[in-house]
């Protein structure tokens, strides 16, 4: 993943990422959240989760279907490391916004 800059003279502010946005953990709460918003705005993003069905659902009742064309949806888990990278190549940036359930254990 590549750092983007949007400081004063760069042209890369006006341009779209190269790839979609990742948002590890986007089934519910904040990452649910930063997929919509990158949505409403006809960002690309790639919505990853344990479960893409659960998110694909939470996603559809809340954007238009001409907005939700631009999420596409990778199962991942983060108590899983080894699922992570193939679930983020090729994306421009990531937002993590995982977080782990009661009493869970992270594998680390």
């Amino acid at each position: 993943m590549s750092h983007m800059s949007h400081g004063a003279g760069s042209s890369s502010a006006s341009r779209p990422p190269a790839g979609p946005i990742a948002v590890i953990g986007a089934s519910r709460g904040t990452g649910l959240q930063c997929v919509l918003y990158l949505a409403k705005r006809k960002l690309p993003c790639r919505a990853v989760a344990r479960d893409p069905a659960a998110c694909e659902k939470a996603v559809s009742a809340a954007l238009s279907p001409a907005l939700q064309q631009y999420v596409t949806y990778v199962r991942a888990d983060v108590t899983k490391p080894k699922t992570l990278s193939p679930a983020v190549r090729g994306c421009a940036g990531a937002i993590f916004a995982a977080t782990a359930p009661a009493g869970g254990r992270l594998p680390f």
